[in-house]
C-alpha cells in the first residue's frame, strides 16, 4: 500500500456553505456576537459567538451547557430527555463538533470579495498595479452623484486601462483583465497562473465568508462580560461591515466594501500567522513538546568530511547513562547522519 499524504487544498468558499447547509453543519451569521437580555449578556444564537458552536472551558457554565438542546436555549442535565419549544430537539449530552461553521453572506447585498488566497495570487501575478485596479476610484459632482472616471478626470495618464474600476467591476472585466496582463508576459509560469485563475473565478469571487468554530478561537466569556481577541475583533468588523453594505448610500458602498475585503484579508493573514513558524501553534504546541525517550541535539561535522555528522561525545555519553539506567539502551557510540545525495 502507498503512503498517506495530507495535502492543503484551495477552498471554494460558496461551494462549502451550500455543502454546509444541507449536511447541517453550518448556519447564517446573521446577528452580533452578543445581546442584552434582564441585563445580562447573552450569546445570541446567530451571531459569531452562537451557542450552535457549542461551549468551550472559557465559559464559566460550560459543564452545565453541556447538556443541551440542538439550539441551545434549553440547557442543564435535570431537563434531559424534555423537547426544546423552539427546535423541537430534546435535551441531551451533547459533544464538540469542530466541524461546525458559521457563515457571514453577502448575497444580499450583492457584494463580492476576493477570497484572501486568491487575493494574494492575483497581487503576485499582476504585481502593483493590482491595488489600483480593485481600490474603486469614481468621479463625484457638488451633489453627491458619483459617475465613472473618463481619462480627462486625471492630472495624470495610468499606465493601465484599469485603474480604480474596483472589485465588483473587477469581477465583470475579470478574463478583460488577465487576458491583458496574460499577453504582456512572457514567462511560462506566469502564464499557466493565469490560466489556472480563469479556470477558477468562481472560487476567486465569493459572497459566503466561513467563521470557524469558537473550540478554535481563543475567548473568555463570563455571564457579564464577553472578551473578545485576536480573530474574534475582525469577525465582529466583517459583520458589521456586512450589514453596511445592505443598506448604506451608494457613494459609501464601494468604500464599504474596500474595508471588507481589507478585513477578510487581515483575518485570513492572523489565522495563517497564528500557525506558522516556531511560535506558530502547529510547532509551538504541537510539535515542540517534551516527549519521553525522544531528544534533540545539534550534530558536529566531522573533520575531514562533508557529508558526516555525529554527536557531541557529552551528549552520547549521557544516551548510553540514561539509556542503561532503564534498560533501553545497551550501546550508543556515535550517531552518523549522511546526506542524501538525491537531496
Amino acid at each position: 500500500m502507498g503512503k498517506k499524504r495530507a495535502m492543503l487544498a484551495r477552498m471554494d468558499w460558496d461551494t462549502a456553505f451550500y455543502a454546509d447547509m444541507q449536511n447541517d453543519v453550518g448556519f447564517q451569521i446573521t446577528e452580533p456576537a452578543e445581546i442584552s437580555l434582564d441585563g445580562s449578556k447573552e450569546k445570541s444564537m446567530y451571531g459569531p459567538q452562537s451557542p450552535l458552536y457549542g461551549t468551550t472551558y472559557g465559559d464559566e457554565r460550560e459543564f452545565i451547557e453541556r447538556w443541551r438542546c440542538k439550539c441551545g436555549r434549553k440547557k442543564s442535565r435535570a431537563y434531559e430527555g424534555e423537547e426544546c419549544p423552539f427546535c423541537h430537539s430534546k435535551v441531551e449530552a451533547r459533544g464538540s463538533n469542530i466541524n461546525i461553521c458559521g457563515w457571514i453572506s453577502l448575497v444580499k447585498s450583492g457584494a463580492f470579495v476576493i477570497q484572501p488566497l486568491y487575493f494574494r495570487i492575483l497581487a503576485q501575478a499582476i504585481g502593483k498595479e493590482f491595488a489600483e485596479i480593485v481600490n474603486c476610484k469614481k468621479k463625484v459632482d457638488t451633489n453627491g452623484i458619483q459617475s465613472e472616471l473618463k481619462p480627462g478626470d486625471l492630472d495624470f495618464v495610468p499606465s493601465h486601462p484599469f485603474y480604480g474600476i474596483g472589485i465588483q467591476k473587477f469581477r465583470d472585466r475579470y478574463e478583460e483583465v488577465l487576458d491583458y496582463y496574460m499577453h504582456q508576459s512572457s514567462k511560462k509560469n506566469k502564464i499557466h497562473t493565469f490560466e489556472l485563475l480563469l479556470a477558477q473565478k468562481d472560487q476567486v469571487f465569493v459572497q459566503h465568508i466561513p467563521v470557524y468554530s469558537t473550540y478554535l478561537r481563543p475567548q473568555s466569556i463570563t455571564q457579564d462580560t464577553f472578551y473578545f481577541q485576536g480573530a474574534d475583533k475582525m469577525i465582529n468588523v466583517i459583520f458589521k461591515l456586512s450589514e453596511h453594505l445592505e443598506d448604506c448610500p451608494d457613494i459609501e458602498w464601494d468604500n464599504f466594501q474596500a474595508r471588507l475585503q481589507i478585513k477578510v484579508n487581515a483575518l485570513w493573514d492572523y489565522d495563517f500567522q497564528s500557525m506558522h513558524g516556531k511560535e506558530g501553534i502547529i510547532r509551538d504546541m504541537l510539535l515542540g513538546g517534551s516527549l519521553n525517550k525522544i531528544g534533540r541535539r545539534k550534530t558536529n561535522l566531522i573533520a575531514g568530511t562533508s557529508d558526516k555528522r555525529q554527536l557531541p561525545n557529552q551528549c552520547s555519553d549521557t544516551l548510553v547513562a540514561r539509556g542503561n539506567s532503564q534498560g533501553m539502551v545497551t550501546k550508543v557510540v556515535r550517531l552518523e547522519y549522511r546526506r542524501s545525495k538525491a537531496s
